[in-house]
Formats: structure tokens, C-alpha cells, sequence
């Protein structure tokens, strides 16, 4: 159940910053938006491990 709640946390948050690091050209918040963006992915399709 948390996983429904903190996908769409983490692209708002990356789509957030991705908007203002283009409107202020600041590469910072492009980066921290990649972060997010990362995570969101990572969150969305987990590793799966095989369990013995």
C-alpha cells in the first residue's frame, strides 16, 4: 500500500523539480530532480530476489 502512496510523491517532487531548475537554470534543482526521478523508478519496478 505505501508503494501507491509514495509513487506518485516522488514524480510530482521530480516533475517539481525538474520545472523549476528549467525556469530558473539552475542545475541543482535539475539534479535533485533527476534524484527523484531515479528513486521513483527504483520504487516502481524493485529488484526481485529469489527466495530459497
Amino acid at each position: 500500500m505505501s508503494r501507491w502512496i509514495v509513487l506518485p510523491i516522488l514524480a510530482l517532487a521530480a516533475i517539481g523539480f525538474y520545472s523549476i531548475g528549467n525556469v530558473s537554470s539552475l542545475v541543482v534543482f535539475l539534479i535533485i530532480g533527476f534524484m527523484f526521478e531515479l528513486a521513483f523508478w527504483f520504487k516502481a519496478f524493485p529488484k526481485k530476489r529469489n527466495k530459497p
